[in-house]
């Protein structure tokens, strides 16, 4: 019979609902806990992720952007330093009055202003070796 704190790690990572989310987390935490020896830090452990579901739902959630009349996917992309990111577009005013569409990359795959936006068919994106920013640019 499993421990408690597995059993609360499996029942966190089954919170997830995606497949492949439940079946790498409860892996990956399961681990975790057989490396801790301690039962108050393996306790500890398993409460950590009992609080923290909610957060994980919300990071794994990909809200569909609507371009026009069809739903698209937002584009993401990990980063050389295991990072992901989530492309975002938004609609400026320019000085003159113009409109003009920005994209630009962020952490977050919602609740930002403009919306989540697919991977524009003649933009590539590109990363700064130094740091592991993303910029996407013409072909």
């Amino acid at each position: 019979m499993t421990d408690v704190p597995v059993r609360i790690a499996l029942f966190v990572a089954g919170r997830l609902r995606e497949g492949f989310l439940v079946e790498r987390y409860s892996e990956e935490w399961a681990a975790d806990l057989e490396c801790i020896d301690a039962a108050c830090q393996r306790w500890k452990y398993a409460l950590s992720l009992l609080r923290s579901v909610k957060s994980l739902k919300r990071a794994h959630t990909l809200s569909p952007a609507v371009v026009g009349d069809e739903l698209s996917i937002p584009y993401s992309h990990v980063n050389s330093k295991g990072i992901r990111y989530y492309l975002w577009s938004a609609k400026v005013t320019l000085r003159g009055g113009k409109e003009q569409t920005i994209y630009y990359f962020a952490k977050v795959p919602s609740g930002l202003k403009g919306s989540p936006a697919p991977l524009p068919n003649n933009r590539v994106v590109k990363e700064n070796p130094r740091n592991g920013f993303l910029t996407i640019s013409n072909k």
